[in-house]
């Protein structure tokens, strides 16, 4: 346009603009060099359909930087499987926050899969690549199930290391507590050098194992590759937290036994309180094997099938609850409150 009409201002302005996009490619790739991204997750343990904050933290050479940036995240669910890609823009702070809803159960992968690196014009881009991974566990909702625990199940002896802390019981082993001597009492629960100690009989009482009695098996096999396979498996992962934690919750300690992605084999984990529930919820999430080609119920039988228990259920990933072969229960995806609310297991 400058030679059309022979104007020096428009060839001045062109010149200064080619001028400014040199020396704004010039600051990008200056940027660039020494630059690094990091991803935290503050609490990296949260309900599903809670929303989550994700920290960005931008760093050149070890100092905070302020430039704009836009990323592409990659949420990836390492349990259930499924990915989805998010594209955010960060301005301005060294630090930015972004906010997650993660609808289903499992253990999350978020990672930045692209990042773009601007110029001060916020015209021009970079593009790079960043390692920042962070992870975060999400918990099913829990429904819950009836569970009516017999005497034989409450009162279920076997070997264990846990014991109850109210009850005593005939394990040498473990002391419950020592107390004054009553009547009735065994002549040899007489604790003699305490008694002597003390100047009256003293017992000392036996503790008693909480054995467990139930072990609920998942089924590895089949499932995932239908459609809606990422609903069905967050279906599954509800259903195994609600059995559980519905007999934990009525003092019933059980086993969860699955097989292992990582160690190829069939694990099991006890539960027999709130703490332990969460703990066999974390580690299922993390190393559930759903493709896995491993019967379970054989398994089992093979590793521990010396062991006495009154109860072994099995959960297929169709969401049908066997004992043995007696179908106990099928639970309906679509409705699965309901279907939960309305199955009950007599232990």
């Amino acid at each position: 346009m400058a030679s059309i009409y022979g104007s020096p201002a428009l060839a001045l302005f062109s010149f200064a603009e080619a001028i400014i996009t040199v020396l704004s490619l010039g600051f990008v790739v200056a940027q660039r060099v020494g630059m690094k991204c990091t991803l935290q997750v503050p609490i990296s343990m949260t309900q599903q359909g809670q929303q989550i904050r994700v920290l960005l933290c931008k760093e050149r050479r070890g100092k905070p930087w302020r430039g704009k940036v836009r990323l592409q995240f990659m949420i990836r669910n390492t349990c259930l499987g499924g990915r989805k890609y998010i594209w955010s823009t960060a301005n301005g702070d060294s630090q930015s926050v972004f906010q997650l809803t993660l609808q289903e159960a499992g253990n999350y992968e978020i990672s930045i899969r692209k990042i773009r690196f601007y110029d001060i014009s916020g015209l021009f881009y970079l593009s790079g690549k960043s390692g920042a991974t962070a992870s975060v566990v999400v918990f099913p909702d829990i429904c819950p199930v009836g569970v009516r625990p017999s005497e034989a199940v409450r009162n279920f002896v076997g070997d264990a290391d846990i014991y109850d802390a109210v009850r005593g019981g005939d394990d040498s082993s473990e002391i419950l507590q020592l107390r004054a001597f009553k009547a009735g009492d065994k002549l040899k629960s007489i604790h003699w050098k305490l008694s002597a100690k003390e100047g009256e009989l003293m017992v000392k009482e036996n503790s008693l194992p909480k054995a467990c009695s139930t072990v609920l098996l998942l089924d590895s096999r089949a499932g995932r590759k239908r459609a809606g396979r990422v609903h069905a498996a967050d279906a599954y992962i509800r259903v195994v937290a609600s059995l559980s934690f519905s007999m934990m919750d009525m003092d019933c300690p059980h086993y969860v036994a699955w097989c292992s992605r990582r160690f190829q084999d069939v694990v099991r984990m006890r539960v027999g309180s709130e703490e332990s529930f969460y703990e066999m919820l974390v580690s299922l999430l993390q190393d559930f094997a759903w493709e896995g080609k491993l019967d379970i119920s054989e398994c089992y039988q093979g590793k521990y099938g010396a062991e006495v228990l009154l109860h072994r259920f099995l959960l297929k990933q169709s969401l049908e609850l066997y004992e043995k072969d007696l179908l106990l229960a099928q639970l309906n995806v679509r409705n699965l409150e309901q279907s939960l609310a309305e199955t009950e297991l007599l232990l």
